[in-house]
């Protein structure tokens, strides 16, 4: 015992303190830390670190292939499926469409889960000849069920997707995002 109330790590001898010294309110278990808890016993409890933000998973898909369209007629540059592991989990989409077009054009990015389609995200423009066009979301599923996205495009002119010689592509991410 030290009967000086001036307890230095100097004058602790190895393993001096431990878990039953220390008065941890409950046993350990591997990967959780400490946590202050001033209504327990000693003051400390082995707690699970707080949840969310953490990739459970991950898909990618690139589409190569060289498509084209007539007007104001829906063509697909990429789509990708993902199976939530929770229904509390969050997906993140990252998509690239490689176009080409005339005209006004509209963007679609749609969940598909089973036989329903919902529509996430919608874009009009103007402008002609796009090239390479990225969409982000952060989207809630609420599923466990396969979910697939879809990435589209219309034109008001002739609308083409990826290039013919293949060096253009457009391409899909999609993440699972623990949001417990």
């Amino acid at each position: 015992k030290i009967a000086d109330a001036n307890v230095t790590q100097g004058k602790l001898a190895d393993q001096a303190v431990n878990e039953a010294k220390m008065q941890v309110s409950n046993a350990p278990s591997n990967g959780y830390f400490l946590s202050a808890q001033p209504g327990k016993t000693g003051g400390l409890t082995w707690a699970q670190a707080g949840g969310g933000g953490k990739v459970l998973q991950l898909t990618n898909t690139w589409n190569t292939t060289y498509a084209s369209q007539s007007p104001n007629n829906k063509l697909s540059a990429v789509e990708a499926s993902i199976t939530p592991s929770a229904s509390s989990s969050k997906i993140a989409v990252f998509t690239v469409g490689s176009f080409d077009y005339n005209g006004g054009f509209e963007l679609w990015l749609y969940r598909v889960i089973g036989s329903s389609a919902t529509l996430i995200r919608e874009f009009r423009g103007n402008n002609t000849s796009m090239g390479n066009t990225p969409v982000n979301y952060i989207d809630s599923p609420n599923t466990t069920s396969a979910v697939t996205y879809k990435y589209q495009i219309s034109a008001g002119g002739n609308v083409y997707v990826n290039s013919p010689n293949g060096y253009q592509a457009s391409s899909m991410i999609l993440m699972e995002i623990d949001n417990a």
